[in-house]
């Protein structure tokens, strides 16, 4: 059982550009700065007989709550409704349990993705993790990891509501 409460101050900064006809670009940074300001986690040591202590975590890094995380995605609009596009992203070390026992390793991930659009169509494939970087994506209980996919293909179609500007119709 857990009970208590956190604290979190930050700051979050997202910017969009066009620094040229054709280019865009997205850069996103989030500081976190978290702390368990009252926490109390009792956990069962024995079995038999059942037996319970109680840990005061208060003062501790909540799980999965990186200090930094940044992503940068460039996009090159092509002729004919077609798009390039590569990014990163970039999160800082994060503990996996409130006990802050065991962390994830920071990781910077690479990502491209080539899309075409038609009228209210827009097939895409996407490459995620570029350099098969070994990754985590969260913690299983207070000591072990999930490996987050290495390398990897998505292709998928998306219908749109509305044709996106400057895409191609036939």
């Amino acid at each position: 059982a857990q009970d208590g409460s956190l604290r979190s101050r930050g700051v979050e900064l997202e910017v969009a550009a066009q620094p040229l006809p054709r280019f865009f670009t997205l850069f996103s940074y989030a500081y976190n700065d978290a702390e368990l300001t009252r926490f109390r986690e009792r956990l069962q040591v024995g079995l038999f007989p059942p037996f319970f202590v109680t840990f005061d975590r208060a003062g501790n890094a909540p799980p999965l709550a990186p200090a930094h995380i940044a992503s940068l995605w460039l996009t090159h609009r092509l002729p004919g409704g077609f798009e390039l596009s590569l990014g990163g992203r970039y999160a800082s070390r994060q503990f996996i349990a409130a006990d802050n026992a065991f962390a994830i390793p920071a990781a910077f991930t690479a990502d491209a993705a080539l899309s075409y659009s038609l009228g209210h169509l827009k097939a895409h494939l996407n490459a995620k993790n570029l350099t098969d970087k070994q990754t985590y994506t969260r913690g299983f209980g207070a000591t072990s990891v999930i490996p987050a996919p290495g390398f990897s293909l998505y292709a998928g179609v998306d219908v749109l509501w509305a044709p996106a500007a400057g895409t191609a119709r036939r």
